[in-house]
């Protein structure tokens, strides 16, 4: 990322479905130097098992995301779109030589509101 940042200290963990494992853990902006352009930003990166389709089956795969919010520095208040898009998105893709990298999806839409609250 380029810079420094916080982290929840513990990682949200279940296991309690085996064949269903998922994590999560938030982290934010650190300490810096505060202008009236500044941004910082806060985001959950999570993990757990998606179902797919291959060739008319359906596989189970562990699917990594990482979901970002922008704040206004100065006020810390959300930034959104005119448009109503509200988070950034992001989906790590493992490549078929066991290799990944970070596809953005761009900002986004809250569909189901389930980060309406989500402050700073």
């Amino acid at each position: 990322m380029g810079e420094d940042f916080q982290r929840e200290p513990e990682i949200y963990l279940s296991i309690e479905y085996p064949h269903s494992p998922s994590f999560s853990r938030w982290m934010w902006t650190g300490a810096r130097k505060i202008s009236p352009l500044s941004t910082t930003w806060s985001a959950v990166i999570g993990g757990g098992m998606v179902g797919t389709e291959v060739g008319g089956d359906v596989q189970n795969i562990f699917c990594v995301s990482l979901t970002l919010f922008l704040f206004d520095a100065t006020s810390k208040k959300r930034l959104c779109l005119k448009t109503g898009e509200s988070v950034l998105e992001f989906v790590f893709e493992k490549q078929t030589d066991g290799h990944g990298c970070w596809r953005s999806f761009g900002w986004c839409k809250d569909e189901w509101g389930e980060w309406e609250d989500v402050e700073y």
